[in-house]
């Protein structure tokens, strides 16, 4: 019953964690995949992907602004979390 599918880099917009799985939004849809956050923070942060709370990967090229608690993103705004207020002075910077 399982099936695998292909994401583009630049389609994702955010990732969430969701328990031990994670929710894939791109523009369209949203996926549940079996994997947790941890792990994709650590296989994307290579490709311009940036945590930013502990729930949330965010893709820099869909940043539209942003303010000193979130990020406004193509579909909505993302929560900072406290403890990655560096990853905001890091973005802003680059």
């Amino acid at each position: 019953g399982r099936s695998y599918r292909k994401f583009l880099f630049d389609d994702i917009i955010y990732i969430e964690a969701y328990g031990i799985y994670s929710k894939v939004y791109i523009l369209t849809s949203m996926f549940v995949i079996n994997e947790p956050i941890l792990s994709l923070e650590e296989k994307l942060s290579p490709y311009g992907y940036f945590r930013v709370h502990k729930s949330f990967i965010i893709n820099i090229k869909h940043i539209v602004s942003f303010r000193a608690s979130s990020f406004e993103m193509t579909l909505g705004d993302i929560p900072i979390g406290s403890n990655y207020k560096q990853a905001k002075k890091h973005l802003c910077i680059t």
